[in-house]
């Protein structure tokens, strides 16, 4: 097959890639060989554009007119870009000088007509539009429209390059600003911490969370006797010698309790069993003010390569909650599902001895405890000026992660929407970090079988509620 031979204009240069590197047979299908064709308007467009303000266009333009240097120095005038596949050859037009009476379709004072008539020239030998080209294979090769459309009327085929022929979009100068500050900020970054922040476990981190107040019937009352019996039975009472056989026991120092101990022993077991009976006829109200009494975790990370000196983190909340500094205090007066504990059985003198502790030394009283420069302590209430609760650690060093957690009790009137905020901020910081998010809390009516119901019971009574098992333990 005869070589195409194609006329490209400036901007092949300019704005697509490498020629040696275009996809040729997207646009020519069967073509074995291409001759690309440089004219001179495209050599004097190119010397301008070689000093641009522009780097990429000014580089562009360097790089396209030394191929054509090389061409020049050929005795033929041709440089080979690419061997195979198909093979790509650059060629310098030798077109005569255009008869432009005979071209009155083109304008010989536009560049991109002075390309189209020296196409027509150096293959037609002849120059009436009316005319058809002696060679089949020619095509003209330009990213602008005008031009095509001249080609076209003077027989001449023309051809748009494909989208994937063109190089990236270059940057403008608001975009090299943004870059320019971005790694400007890199380098602050190198020298000062980064810290990561976000409030809540689960995977949204953005989105509301919500919390859950479970709206639960009282259990039925042969679920609730049979739960109170299986706890007794694990907790029986203690048995000690009848009061006849107190005097005899007396001589005996490793068994003695003296009858008013077991008295009061009795007495506190007939309480604790009481006190079980309430617990599970109640188990439904517990459920609900432990879920009201809620956790809400909180998670700080050094995602940097610098400790953060001196870092501490407060976190605020809505000032419709109540709030508490640990967890036992939150369970305390929160409430709790912890089962009633039996009383202990009195012990004799001899096994008081035997498991008194042993007594401190004077050095192990006054010593003070050191604290760890790399751990997070809470800070004292005057330190904390916000309404949740206030962290701070000396040295949080890179990628180190410390989890706090905000204990609070939801308001009496449910639904409610609050927020918690998180500020971090440290000595070598440029600036604190700031987190916030919503909460919404709800009250949700549901039965036992329902696991939100049962979350922070003991297995054995989980299961006796969804009826997994009847066996006495």
């Amino acid at each position: 097959m005869a070589p195409v031979r194609v006329f490209i204009d400036t901007n092949v240069f300019l704005q697509l890639r490498d020629l040696k590197d275009l996809t040729w047979r997207e646009v020519f299908k069967k073509a074995d060989e291409i001759e690309v064709y440089v004219v001179p308007v495209v050599i004097d467009e190119l010397d301008q554009k070689k000093t641009s303000q522009k780097r990429r266009l000014r580089d562009r333009a360097r790089a396209a007119l030394e191929l054509i240097d090389r061409a020049s120095d050929a005795d033929d005038h041709r440089l080979v870009l690419r061997p195979r596949a198909p093979r790509v050859m650059l060629c310098l037009a030798r077109a005569p000088r255009p008869r432009w009476d005979d071209l009155p379709l083109l304008d010989p004072s536009r560049p991109d007509d002075q390309l189209v008539a020296a196409a027509v020239a150096e293959f037609s030998g002849a120059f009436l539009p009316s005319i058809r080209l002696q060679n089949e294979n020619v095509a003209l090769l330009t990213c602008d429209r005008g031009p095509r459309i001249r080609a076209k009327h003077m027989k001449l085929p023309a051809h748009t390059p494909p989208k994937g022929w063109y190089l990236p979009d270059e940057a403008d100068e608001r975009d090299r600003e943004i870059a320019d500050l971005k790694r400007q900020l890199d380098v602050a970054r190198a020298t000062r911490p980064a810290i990561a922040a976000w409030i809540g476990a689960d995977a949204d981190r953005d989105g509301p969370m919500v919390v859950v107040v479970p709206s639960l019937p009282p259990l039925k009352e042969p679920v609730a006797r049979d739960l109170t019996g299986r706890w007794l039975r694990r907790n029986r009472e203690a048995e000690f010698p009848p009061p006849a056989a107190w005097p005899s026991a007396a001589l005996d120092i490793h068994r003695y309790v003296s009858p008013e101990e077991v008295q009061r022993y009795q007495r506190a077991y007939s309480a604790f069993a009481s006190a079980v009976k309430d617990y599970f006829a109640q188990l439904h109200e517990l459920v609900a003010q432990r879920a009201s009494t809620a956790c809400i975790p909180c998670f700080i990370r050094n995602v940097g390569s610098v400790t953060a000196e001196r870092i501490i983190v407060e976190l605020e909340g809505s000032e419709q909650l109540s709030y508490y500094d640990r967890e036992s205090e939150a369970r305390m007066r929160g409430g709790s599902l912890a089962l009633p504990r039996p009383p202990e059985a009195p012990l004799s003198i001899m096994d008081r001895v035997l498991e008194s502790d042993h007594v401190r030394s004077l050095k192990d009283l006054l010593a003070k405890p050191t604290k760890d420069p790399t751990s997070f302590y809470r800070r004292a209430a005057g330190e904390r000026p916000l309404r949740a609760a206030s962290w701070e650690c000396e040295e949080f060093r890179p990628t180190r992660e410390f989890e706090c957690r905000a204990w609070f009790r939801a308001p009496e009137q449910l639904p409610a929407e609050v927020f918690f905020r998180l500020e971090i901020s440290a000595r070598n910081m440029i600036s604190p970090v700031d987190v916030e998010r919503r909460i919404r809390i709800e009250l949700m009516p549901m039965d036992w079988s329902d696991p939100r119901a049962r979350e922070g019971l003991p297995d054995w009574i989980s299961d006796t509620l969804v009826g997994k098992t009847r066996l006495d333990i």
